[in-house]
């Protein structure tokens, strides 16, 4: 049995702030306060002060001036994640390729496998044409031979030898 894991979620987007919980918000109450813990103390500077008799003796009240600490929080902007998509328009060319015309080799002695490749040879002709193929470099050993003066055909194998005579170009087919 295999095992798949659970897909993964995706990570939570972050929760926006609400209004007051935003720094403008708080550093503004934090100003009002101190405004208003300012004028109290302004009034308590005047010298109010209570007197009230108590059974063990004069006890005397001054109002309290509270001071309030305003610390200054972080704000944090969040930006949308833009992702730029760049569409592209293909375009398809077809070239038909034509290759160029095979090496022609005309009169000589080519070893297969070595000067040549083997396989199918073709020639249009011309004059008074001669191929022999042989199994020596000699030329001793004829394996096949024909005169032409039109269009001929020869095959070859590897290790063999064709010896071609009378201004003929030949071409692999």
């Amino acid at each position: 049995m295999t095992y798949y894991p659970p897909p993964m979620m995706p990570a939570p987007t972050p929760r926006r702030l609400a209004w007051w919980q935003r720094g403008w918000a708080v550093a503004g109450i934090g100003v009002l306060a101190l405004l208003i813990g300012a004028g109290a103390g302004a009034g308590a500077g005047k010298g109010d002060t209570k007197t009230s008799t108590v059974a063990a003796g004069t006890v005397t009240a001054r109002p309290v001036i509270s001071t309030m600490r305003v610390t200054a929080t972080r704000t944090r902007t969040l930006r949308p994640v833009i992702r730029r998509v760049v569409a592209t328009r293909t375009r398809v060319i077809t070239e038909t390729y034509t290759p160029p015309p095979k090496p022609a080799f005309s009169d000589g002695t080519y070893k297969v496998g070595v000067d040549i490749n083997p396989g199918e040879y073709r020639t249009a002709g011309g004059g008074e044409c001669y191929w022999q193929v042989s199994s020596d470099a000699g030329g001793n050993n004829i394996l096949n031979n024909n005169n032409f003066s039109g269009p001929a055909y020869v095959n070859v194998s590897s290790g063999q030898y064709l010896e071609v005579d009378g201004g003929c170009d030949w071409r692999h087919t």
